[in-house]
């Protein structure tokens, strides 16, 4: 899970890192494109507000008299800059060199300052003054007239950089700022991924080690189910299968259990007959023989229920279903249950859909026959006597519905979801005979038909079964 906490951590780092470049790269190209605007502007007012001054000279000088061209770009610069230093609150322009005027004097400012960029050309583009500007370069430009003529042009070299020290610190404090800023947030982001990893893993790891336990076989502890989300979703799934493992496990203890017990009732009878007749206690006789017989059959239908219960687990529980009338079925079921309902000192009736209504179902008509009479055997067997048992027949347009109700004694609402279960046996008053797999054979053979099977408190004080089975359950055989 480690690993699994360093991938969160580090994918959320990078994701924070790539978002940081990409922000940090467009906030940086957007200041320079600023900054660029910016100084294009000022550069523009201060080549205006320079050749204003030169444009004075050059109308204070006679007509006549030759202009001296970087005299005047000079004394121009010298003057601009004179201007430029008194409105910035006494401190000298960055780059100023004072000293007397002179035709041959270095150009303040530095070669990138504003003096240093300034050339003077003639109108058709042979240097007068300055420094030339190489081939390419971008300039910006004004006019000079004298008597109304261009005599020259001012072209101001665009900088290469910032032309002051005071934009140069402008411009890296900038980029200092958005260096500190992506340093924090990749540390908030790092923090931030090992805070979430943490808490996404610390679950994780509770997890690992119940699924461990589970899988070993160990006790298992709940899990903490207070989480809303989905890791909490699955540790409440966790919970609910490490419960129906646990049930499983006793199912599967109790059922190995009581099956040895119900196979163990008829073998030792055999096995005690067997050896009466084999000491001489007790003669060979029809009657001997029959009641080996009976015995054989007893555990023959144990061991028939068994397999039926053990395909119908695997999905392979055989059906062979036919077109038949449900009506048939439930009155095959009805006689052969009446005798043993008789004898027992019950009531059997039967209610059947008129035979004007149609209904034609696609059964396996012996399979569907031995569920009623598993439920009416079940009724038979459990209720007092004298009591009430009565079968019930309806059909709809895509389905049949059987029920089978007894009077008293019912079973306690608890018990009544188990009541299919494999060898359950409900509230001793309802206790008696049987292997108690009589009604799981019966859930086994509706399932198989895509049907279903509900227990419910019966009106008449027992128990009501109610069997729902769809019409076209099954395909029918050719």
């Amino acid at each position: 899970m480690r690993r699994l906490a360093h991938s969160l951590t580090l994918l959320l780092v990078g994701f924070t890192l790539l978002t940081v470049l990409a922000m940090g790269a467009l906030v940086a190209w957007n200041l320079q494109r600023g900054f660029d605007d910016y100084l294009q502007v000022r550069e523009s007012n201060r080549l205006a507000r320079f050749s204003d001054v030169l444009q004075a000279q050059l109308d204070s000088t006679s007509p006549d008299e030759a202009v001296r061209w970087p005299r005047e770009l000079q004394r121009a610069l010298r003057a601009f800059g004179a201007s430029e230093w008194s409105g910035s609150a006494g401190r000298p322009p960055v780059g100023r060199r004072d000293g007397p005027p002179g035709a041959n004097a270095p150009l303040p400012g530095g070669p990138e300052g504003f003096g240093g960029r300034m050339t003077l050309v003639s109108p058709d583009g042979s240097v007068l003054a300055g420094r030339p500007i190489a081939e390419g370069a971008a300039y910006l430009e004004a006019r000079l007239l004298r008597e109304g003529q261009v005599v020259a042009l001012a072209r101001l070299r665009r900088p290469v950089a910032a032309p002051d020290a005071v934009d140069a610190r402008f411009m890296a404090r900038q980029y200092i700022g958005i260096g500190l800023v992506a340093l924090l947030l990749l540390v908030l982001a790092g923090a931030a991924g090992r805070y979430a990893a943490a808490r996404w893993v610390k679950p994780l790891l509770a997890l690992q080690r119940s699924t461990i336990s589970i899988a070993r076989g160990q006790p298992h502890v709940a899990l903490d189910e207070s989480r809303p989300d989905e890791i909490g979703d699955l540790m409440r799934n966790v919970n609910s299968m490490a419960a129906s493992l646990h049930r499983l496990e006793a199912s599967r203890r109790r059922w190995m259990a009581e099956i040895s017990h119900e196979l163990r009732t008829p073998l030792t009878v055999l096995r005690g007959e067997i050896e009466a007749l084999a000491d001489g206690v007790r003669p060979l006789s029809m009657a001997a023989v029959e009641s080996l017989r009976e015995e054989v059959q007893r555990l023959s239908r144990l061991v028939g229920d068994l397999h039926i219960l053990s395909m119908s687990d695997l999905g392979a529980l055989a059906c062979r279903p036919t077109a038949l009338d449900p009506r048939e079925v439930v009155q095959a079921a009805h006689r052969r249950a009446a005798d043993r309902a008789a004898e027992a000192g019950h009531q059997l009736s039967l209610s059947l859909p008129p035979p004007s209504q149609p209904c034609t179902a696609a059964w396996d008509g012996q399979r569907i026959v031995q569920v009623l009479e598993n439920l009416l055997s079940n009724s038979i067997q459990h209720t007092h006597a004298p009591g009430r048992i009565a079968m019930a027949l309806r059909c709809s347009a895509d389905e049949a519905l059987v029920t089978i109700e007894d009077s008293a004694p019912g079973v306690s609402e608890g018990e009544l979801p188990q009541i299919f279960e494999p060898l359950f046996r409900a509230d001793p008053a309802r206790s008696g005979e049987g292997s108690g797999l009589g009604l799981a054979i019966a859930k086994a053979i509706v399932d198989a038909h895509r049907g279903r099977i509900d227990a419910a408190a019966s009106s008449l004080g027992g128990l009501r079964m109610t069997v729902v089975l769809p019409l076209a359950a099954l395909a029918p055989t050719p």
